[in-house]
């Protein structure tokens, strides 16, 4: 347990984090997505000769750069800050293993906003070709940053065989190639890339479903059927990017797909039923009679999008367990490698942070540091109901099990082995005991 703890009371830090991505995700997907149709959208205002489409995309370039620029910063801020008070093992160790590809991650994202920038103040002061050309700048380096994250985040799922057996050092191992371009890449880039197009669409309509239509009939139809054109393909091209990245995954974490517990399966089918119906409801609800397309409409199909990037994400998220980096470290921050050392030398042997003479200390310390990421004392994942009408010697039961971690034994399947000597898994018990009978004297008074 080399760094402090991090206390979320009833909702845990996976949730902080897990919010603050799926906004991130909604704003980043969106500026890549954009990245694409702003080019697009200008060329085609161009050949119509229209300085209707020209103005209505003029208009929403400034939205488009305050989003994406501000809220998609500060809360990409927000992940990195969540994540390091969080999972701080597994942060360092992405940024270990991946140093040169933040390196030029970062070196594409001020390309991005510094084009995005130069683009939007340069309308009307330089050519319209050279114009063009801005907004394409600004396409590429952001599908570049997109291109570099998901290397890293399909990593984490499937790191691949060639990277975790490589010698030495992994974060430092040559093998970094094998780990960016791993077995998920390609089909992760898709979905991505995929949902990119989908979100930046969506984005649009919402805007053009506040033009009016009887004032200008000809530009809302005609920027709403455009739109329609890369919204719904890509959401019917998703499921065949999701069945992909299935059939790449090893089958270890296929198996967490059909447990109770995870409920993966019914939320992956839901991603794929969602995705086609948002698709459909789309184009039954633009291509008919565009002029009707109206706020309230596109808010559903901004709520079906929303529905379908946050049950991917979460799905791969869930798919990772128990691990966050699969086959390398555990989600609790143990690497697989240190299993042993922690068994024979003790899991607070080295810690800074307690006290581990004192059972009481080095039992809460225990559960900080191994089960916190995951459950709280009384709110999501609840460890008080979990540990209900045990006494001590069933708690030790319970510990002697995960820390044994059989493969009989189903929960194997996704929690984390319980690593550290016997005497820190005695200290445990009996914190987890004075915690469980504490709680239970407060519910009596309550009465």
């Amino acid at each position: 347990m080399n760094y402090p703890f991090w206390d979320v009371p009833l909702i845990g830090a996976g949730w902080v984090i897990g919010i603050i991505s799926i906004f991130h995700v909604m704003i980043s997907h969106f500026a890549v997505g954009g990245g694409l149709l702003i080019p697009m959208l200008e060329r085609r205002a161009l050949n119509l000769k229209s300085p209707e489409w020209m103005a209505a995309l003029r208009r929403n370039m400034r939205f488009f750069l305050i989003v994406t620029g501000v809220l998609g910063t500060v809360s990409g801020v927000g992940i990195w800050f969540s994540i390091g008070l969080a999972q701080p093992t597994g942060t360092s160790a992405l940024i270990h293993i991946f140093v040169f590809f933040w390196a030029v991650e970062w070196i594409f994202f001020l390309i991005e906003l510094t084009s995005a920038a130069i683009y939007y103040y340069s309308w009307g002061r330089i050519s319209e070709r050279l114009h063009v050309a801005m907004g394409w700048v600004y396409c590429v380096s952001s599908f570049f940053t997109l291109f570099i994250i998901n290397g890293i985040l399909s990593f984490m799922l499937t790191p691949g065989q060639e990277w975790l057996q490589a010698n030495g050092m992994r974060e430092f191992s040559g093998a970094v190639l094998y780990a960016f371009f791993n077995p998920t890449f390609w089909p992760s880039l898709l979905i991505r890339a995929l949902a990119c197009l989908s979100l930046a669409a969506v984005f649009v309509l919402m805007s053009a479903s506040r033009i009016r239509g009887e004032m200008q009939p000809a530009l809302k139809a005609g920027i709403l059927r455009y739109l329609l054109r890369w919204f719904v393909p890509g959401l019917l091209l998703l499921p065949l990017g999701i069945f992909w990245l299935l059939h790449m995954l090893p089958q270890s974490q296929l198996n967490l797909l059909k447990l109770p517990e995870l409920n993966l399966m019914p939320i992956a089918l839901s991603v794929i039923f969602v995705s086609v119906l948002t698709a459909v409801a789309a184009f039954i609800l633009v291509w008919p009679r565009p002029l009707k397309f109206t706020p309230a409409r596109a808010w559903i199909l901004m709520i079906l999008a929303a529905v379908v990037v946050s049950g991917a994400e979460y799905s791969r998220e869930m798919l990772r367990k128990p691990f966050v980096i699969v086959g390398y470290m555990y989600s609790n921050g143990v690497r697989v490698s240190d299993v042993e050392r922690y068994n024979t030398e003790g899991y607070l042997t080295k810690s800074l942070w307690v006290d581990e003479e004192n059972d009481f200390a080095a039992g809460k310390a225990m559960f900080r540091g191994q089960c916190m990421i995951c459950h709280t004392w009384s709110g999501y994942r609840s460890m008080d109901k979990l540990l209900k009408g045990r006494n001590k010697e069933s708690l030790q039961s319970v510990l002697d099990m995960l820390h044994e971690y059989s493969p009989e034994y189903r929960f194997t399947q996704y929690m984390p082995p319980l690593v550290g000597t016997l005497a820190e898994r005695r200290a445990l018990a009996v914190w987890l005991e004075n915690k469980a009978q504490l709680k239970g004297s407060e519910g009596e008074e309550k009465k």
